[in-house]
């Protein structure tokens, strides 16, 4: 049995959405970055310092899809504006972790939390039912999109990997953004 018209409009409609969302957020983040007088590559590695706390340079480089010289530049860059500090490891001292320093992090990530009260204020409407479904759907659309990133990069590098794999319910693969939005919405 097929799709209903109306749900298809409705699934199309979520995937132009979720382009928006992505859209917006980059546009977002771009700005952030320049108000605070830096790259949105920096910006990018003090949200994923603020998610992760202390992290070794290697796998900065790795979350971040880059080299390792690129990473030490980034580092520089964030240690001589105060926003991270090196730390040899404890238990390995060939190994640098990047502490970030919090003190930094809060005048950068998210000035005035704009977007964090608009996001509650959004909300407040919603029951905790719903709220919950809204919770995992963001939790498997951002899994998607950590495979889908990582499915790219490798197939850039040259690595096996031309095929998007993830665990999103009866889909096995597919290909590309849409196809993985199309997987994940078949979860809906």
């Amino acid at each position: 049995m097929g799709m209903s018209k109306k749900r298809e409009e409705l699934l199309r409609e979520l995937e132009l959405e979720n382009r928006r969302s992505d859209a917006a957020g980059l546009s977002y983040l771009q700005a952030v970055a320049e108000r605070s007088g830096m790259n949105l590559t920096d910006l990018q590695c003090i949200n994923i310092l603020e998610l992760t706390g202390p992290i070794s340079a290697g796998r900065l480089g790795e979350e971040m899809g880059l080299t390792t010289g690129a990473v030490t530049g980034l580092v520089n860059r964030l240690e001589k504006s105060g926003h991270v500090r090196r730390e040899k490891d404890p238990s390995d001292a060939r190994r640098v972790v990047i502490h970030p320093v919090p003190e930094a992090m809060e005048r950068v990530i998210y000035p005035g939390s704009r977007e964090e009260l608009a996001l509650n204020s959004l909300l407040t409407d919603y029951d905790d039912r719903t709220l919950a479904l809204f919770l995992e759907v963001v939790r498997k659309s951002n899994a998607a999109k950590r495979e889908e990133t990582a499915r790219i990069r490798a197939a850039s590098r040259g690595d096996e990997g031309g095929e998007f794999t993830a665990s999103l319910g009866s889909a096995e693969s597919g290909r590309g953004n849409r196809q993985c939005f199309a997987a994940w919405r078949h979860q809906l």
